[in-house]
């Protein structure tokens, strides 16, 4: 079974090779609580959005499911179009982030990109973008019983 922590690693360690990001981290709360701090940007922060299990097919005694696990890729940088005050394009983090990320593996579990939007504009200029990954494993449990955990 993918272990979620494992999973968050692999992420930020990818997410390190991103020229242009001053700050990777993996963040628990508000993403307005984010922009409060003293963080370096451009950032991305890394926030696990849950997993659901799906039953997929019924066979004997055994049951197979997949199962989703959700991540989501936040990416705050000063909004501009003179490079020469972000040292680098909004876009081009976006697009950089999601060509590491999308089909990164670990195990048989592969993520994959689902979509990005503009969560927040401030009035200061930073721009807050989501992107959202989908990494899905395939499980199989005896009748009557949970997938694992």
């Amino acid at each position: 079974m993918l272990k979620i922590e494992e999973m968050e690693t692999l992420i930020t360690d990818t997410l390190c090779q991103v020229s242009g990001l001053a700050t990777v981290d993996i963040h628990v709360g508000n993403i307005e609580d984010a922009l409060t701090g003293s963080m370096k940007l451009p950032a991305a922060l890394l926030v696990y959005g849950g997993a659901k299990a799906k039953l997929q097919t019924e066979g004997g005694m055994e049951l197979l499911y997949e199962v989703d696990f959700r991540f989501t890729v936040f990416i705050i940088a000063k909004s501009s179009k003179d490079k020469k005050v972000t040292g680098v394009g909004v876009n081009t983090l976006l697009e950089d982030v999601r060509g590491v990320l999308n089909g990164l593996q670990q195990g048989s579990a592969s993520l994959i990109w689902e979509g990005e939007s503009l969560v927040v504009m401030t009035k200061t200029g930073i721009a807050v973008y989501s992107q959202h990954y989908r990494c899905r494993e395939a499980l199989t449990t005896k009748r009557g019983q949970r997938p694992p955990a």
